[in-house]
């Protein structure tokens, strides 16, 4: 990367890059009563969510080791940051988390319901896991650490000179 600017934008990309492939992977949930056990395209199905979540797992990986490196930065130039817990133990941490959370709740508690009525539609219950699904990564996300660096980016920038580069972090 030529500098500071490429090596945030990459961080970003690959935040939101993560945050597609656990929409494919949900995708992928949705396809589960189309298709029929033992057709090619259940095996396609099945690769297509497994592929999305772990790309969206290595690319969340891959931009929380920058977030981290944006951090020690803006730490040595003698900023605070508040160092909230991981997303998956908070709740509520901004406003797009909120909504989330709540919709999380409201499908999981849904879901549950499905499951303790004994609601036999395959598709309802499939649906309902999806959406729990994906809202319980958003919930690790939005309530996350790289997401609030996300959200200070702009702030952050000022501490770093473009001359700089992420080889000298």
């Amino acid at each position: 990367m030529s500098g500071v600017s490429d090596f945030l934008i990459m961080f970003k990309k690959q935040f939101y890059l993560s945050v597609l492939c656990v929409f494919i992977s949900s995708a992928a949930l949705l396809l589960i009563p189309v298709v029929t056990t033992g057709e090619i395209l259940s095996y396609i199905v099945g690769a297509l969510f497994w592929l999305g979540f772990l790309c969206s797992q290595c690319l969340m990986w891959l931009a929380n080791s920058k977030r981290k490196l944006i951090e020690r930065k803006v730490k040595s130039k003698g900023q605070k940051i508040n160092n909230t817990s991981c997303g998956i133990v908070s709740f509520f941490k901004n406003k797009e988390a909120f909504v989330s959370d709540v919709l999380m709740f409201v499908v999981a508690v849904e879901f549950a319901a499905l499951a303790i009525l004994g609601v036999n539609r395959k598709w309802l219950v499939v649906i309902s896991f999806a959406f729990l699904f994906v809202l319980l990564n958003l919930h690790c996300i939005l309530n996350g650490r790289n997401y609030r660096c996300i959200k200070n980016l702009d702030t952050y920038r000022k501490y770093f000179k473009d001359s700089e580069t992420d080889e000298n972090e």
